[in-house]
């Protein structure tokens, strides 16, 4: 079988008010050469009906598709190993089934790649608010261990569906995901496809929409094990880091790392969690000057390095309801 230029994977779970648009946006892709990989994580919805239906509207995609189904539900991170393991693509690209892309997104990232030599190409992308979308293009570098450092501190957006690699820098680095971590479990993957990247390039064009507007999606449900996940992240990564050669030269954006992951947390969390987290990752402190947070986040940071970690927690609840208040004002004055 010729190998094909570019392979797709979607995991499937839950998401059948969303698999017809994403499926349509894949089929109807300009290239021809591409490779479909759907898995199927146990859906108890009619995810995979209707894209078995939509798939028999498009008869020239059905040899280039494959339906993947697990036994049993094992999560995001287990599907998209799966995905990868079935692939046979040049270039890997992630959709999430509740997301789509531009027509011409596939063709567009594999003949940049092919034209500039590249590893790996970040995509610009749409995100789908309810009452707005916002542009995102991930910004150049000129040295390719900066997207790396982007990554690990928080200031590039950390989605596989942003990153597309050669398939090669997966299997010859062993990259995968962590099975059981559904929590950024991205987080995991792309600074290391990033660090093994001999060659980055930026495609600015918007290709990818990402779809805010489901509220059942796994990170808009926030619980505790969510926390445990975010942990065994920062654990991978400062692990990783320390079986580099060049260990030293990237520790201060694992403390950044530790740092962002930090304030997410405290943003979604429990009062009583909060008070718990505050005191989370203390080395890490001397980065809140020169850290990604915005200004409100590093205060948080701060009151919590002085051990004012009730006081920090009630700083980040209050400016909770200060927003809240002010998104209800703003929706009372559109109706």
């Amino acid at each position: 079988m010729k190998t094909p230029k570019v392979t797709i994977i979607v995991p499937i779970y839950g998401v059948e008010k969303f698999i017809e648009r994403c499926a349509r946006s894949l089929f109807e892709q300009s290239l021809v050469e591409i490779e479909y990989i759907f898995v199927d994580d146990c859906s108890k919805d009619a995810s995979v009906k209707i894209l078995e239906e939509v798939l028999s509207q498009y008869p020239k995609r059905a040899a280039q598709t494959r339906i993947i189904h697990h036994q049993s539900n094992e999560g995001l991170a287990a599907a998209r190993n799966t995905g990868l393991l079935y692939s046979h693509g040049e270039y890997i690209m992630h959709c999430d089934s509740d997301d789509w892309l531009e027509k011409s997104a596939s063709e567009e990232v594999y003949f940049f790649a092919i034209k500039n030599n590249l590893d790996v190409v970040l995509i610009g992308s749409i995100w789908e608010y309810k009452q707005k979308k916002v542009n995102i293009i991930p910004s150049k570098q000129t040295n390719t261990k900066d997207y790396f450092r982007m990554a690990m501190s928080g200031k590039l957006h950390n989605s596989v569906w942003g990153c597309v690699a050669r398939r090669s820098i997966y299997i010859e680095n062993e990259i995968y995901w962590v099975k059981g971590l559904n929590m950024l479990e991205d987080k995991s993957v792309t600074p290391r496809l990033l660090y093994f990247a001999d060659s980055i390039g930026v495609l600015e064009m918007y290709l990818y929409h990402y779809n805010q507007k489901n509220d059942n999606s796994y990170t808009h449900k926030w619980k505790k094990h969510h926390f445990e996940n975010i942990f065994a992240v920062v654990k991978l990564l400062d692990e990783f880091v320390k079986a580099q050669a060049e260990k030293e030269v990237y520790y201060a954006d694992v403390l950044r790392m530790k740092l962002s992951l930090k304030s997410y947390m405290l943003k979604n969390c429990s009062y009583k969690d909060c008070v718990k987290l505050a005191s989370l990752y203390p080395e890490a402190n001397i980065m809140i000057r020169s850290s990604a947070p915005q200004f409100l986040d590093k205060i948080c940071l701060y009151l919590a390095s002085l051990g004012l970690y009730r006081i920090s927690a009630l700083y980040i609840f209050t400016l909770k309801y200060v927003k809240e208040f002010f998104r209800w004002i703003m929706n009372f004055r559109t109706l």
